[in-house]
């Protein structure tokens, strides 16, 4: 078709206005110029966004590492509780034996009784030492597995922050190479 308005120097060129004057030289690159430095901001802004990124992701990585090693410190609080209430009741076993044997050396009645009530007392201490140890397993047994699932999810979650950092790695080299590839380009224009 021809141009609908030939007077205003325009005409339709498949929906878009065209200039019948040329651009001159300059303009055009100018244009160019700022085209390319388009380009470049975009592919600093792709750079400036992964250390971002990375510390976001870093950051989560870091309290889910955190996390498991709460849960182990419960585990290893826990089980060292327990080893210590364990001797405790073997201290409290070996007591109530000498004990028992202090009660065949005994001269007299009155101290055959406190002898007596020495034992009933640590047996009554040996038995809340041993309640209080098994109430600590009971509690273990949970602890270990939420120590377990926790250290598994940092682990998955450090392998997945790993491969992260590798394809960042290879997106800046990529960017960088694209920015300097660009910006030879528009050294050329200059």
């Amino acid at each position: 078709g021809r141009c609908r308005f030939p007077a205003a120097g325009l005409c339709r060129d498949q929906g878009r206005l065209r200039s019948r004057t040329p651009v001159h030289p300059q303009v055009k690159k100018l244009l160019d110029l700022q085209k390319l430095d388009q380009q470049i901001a975009s592919l600093r802004r792709d750079l400036d966004a992964l250390p971002a990124e990375t510390a976001k992701r870093q950051k989560a990585l870091d309290a889910k590492r955190q996390d498991a090693a709460a849960k182990e410190r419960a585990v290893l609080e826990t089980e060292l509780a327990v080893r210590n209430l364990e001797l405790t009741t073997k201290q409290s076993d070996d007591e109530v034996k000498k004990l028992d044997t202090r009660l065949n050396t005994v001269k007299n009645n009155a101290e055959y009784q406190a002898t007596l009530l020495q034992i009933e007392s640590v047996k009554r201490e040996r038995d809340r030492v041993q309640e209080e140890a098994l109430a600590l397993l009971d509690r273990l047994a949970p602890l270990k597995v939420a120590f377990t699932e926790a250290r598994d999810i940092a682990h998955a979650e450090g392998k997945v922050f790993d491969k992260f950092q590798d394809e960042a790695r290879r997106l800046v080299q990529a960017r960088e190479a694209e920015v300097a590839a660009v910006a030879a380009g528009r050294a050329t224009l200059l």
